[in-house]
């Protein structure tokens, strides 16, 4: 299938290269991006990587910011193909029936000489999907320096598997119903398919929403809606905000505690597969301590944001997320053998390329 090819200064506005700035990581060259119109459904992409005289290190990305691969390394002479699966989403809400109905790429490499010839694309109908909800802690952060773990989790996630990205900053459970989200997922899911479903930062702000309540009830009725479908679900409790005292260095309470709890509760009384997000990323803030922990959230040209993360602290979640994943029967199958451990206690940034404007207005939720 033949892509049209868009070189450096053409490359799509979502995928350009940026300056470097405070916590973003600058691109070695201007990358080479390809965009397809396709129709809905999942796709196998395979890219030809590699230079015959130099190595090449490579990343690759999909949809904008979404991560499909990182470092991927060749050596002098050696060539590569990297295979994905993705998923040409369509409408994401119940509005804009024409939109999300292209395939887009991108591909940073070091070392490259030769031309990268244009991807393969072919359509894989029996690929099961992975559905991500969320917030802003999740969905697709469209600019730099912002970034959350539901556009870093793809590259942990092997070939002849969907990842696709549904959350948005600012919706609680009941706004994702009501822009239609669920509903869309429903309409596109199939027996073997599953759903990563984080919610509780802004369920908090929302009278009737609290954990025994709509959270706890609406957590029911999607199960009962995935099952219906023959999907899965996997429950994750909400990332924890960062809060220290400035002066002390003292590590304060956790702030969706009662989420968490009940998260935790309806996946086992369901018997569901479960993620404690927020305990492990409590812990994990309170071992790196006050400084150390800083890295991972945006710096806001001095101040600190301490729910959104930067695209460090969004590819520490996205690898907690898929080392527990790969511990899951069905869906373990999915993780990439180099994901399946990770030490959240030891952090080390991966230096993702920044692709996309850089854009300082903090994403909609706290």
């Amino acid at each position: 299938m033949n892509m049209k090819t868009l070189l450096a200064a053409a490359l799509l506005a979502a995928c350009a290269p940026v300056a470097a700035v405070a916590d973003v990581a600058a691109p070695a060259r201007p990358p080479l991006g390809w965009r397809q119109p396709l129709e809905i459904g999942n796709y196998d992409v395979t890219i030809r990587l590699g230079d015959a005289e130099k190595p090449t290190v490579n990343w690759i990305k999909f949809m904008g910011r979404r991560l499909a691969g990182e470092r991927i390394e060749t050596q002098a002479g050696e060539f590569k193909d990297f295979t994905f699966t993705a998923r040409v989403p369509g409408p994401y809400t119940k509005k804009n029936d024409g939109s999300n109905r292209e395939l887009t790429l991108a591909l940073f490499t070091d070392g490259r000489e030769v031309p990268v010839p244009e991807p393969k694309i072919v359509r894989n109908d029996a690929a099961p999907t992975i559905w991500l909800c969320g917030d802003s802690t999740v969905t697709d952060q469209r600019n730099e320096p912002w970034g959350s773990w539901g556009q870093i989790l793809p590259a942990f996630v092997k070939p002849g598997w969907a990842c696709v990205n549904f959350a948005r900053s600012g919706l609680a459970m009941v706004t994702f119903e009501s822009e239609g989200r669920l509903q869309r997922i429903l309409d596109g899911m199939k027996p073997g398919d599953w759903v990563v479903v984080q919610f509780g930062h802004n369920d908090q702000k929302r009278p009737g929403e609290e954990p025994e309540n709509g959270y706890t009830r609406r957590y029911g009725e999607w199960l009962a809606a995935f099952r219906a479908k023959g999907a899965h679900l996997v429950v994750v409790s909400p990332c924890e905000r960062r809060r220290f005292d400035e002066a002390t260095g003292a590590h304060q309470a956790k702030t969706l505690e009662g989420y968490a709890n009940a998260a935790r509760a309806f996946a086992a009384a369901n018997g569901l597969p479960f993620i404690d997000l927020n305990d492990i990323t409590y812990r994990m803030q309170g071992h790196l301590g006050i400084e150390g922990s800083k890295p991972l959230q945006v710096n806001k040209r001095g101040t600190l944001d301490n729910t959104h993360h930067t695209v460090f602290g969004a590819y520490v979640n996205a690898r907690i997320i898929a080392a527990h994943l790969a511990q899951f029967d069905g869906i373990g199958a999915a993780i990439r053998d180099e994901a399946k451990t990770y030490d959240p206690m030891n952090p080390v940034d991966p230096k993702i390329p920044a692709s996309g404007a850089t854009d300082w207005t903090k994403p909609e939720g706290s």
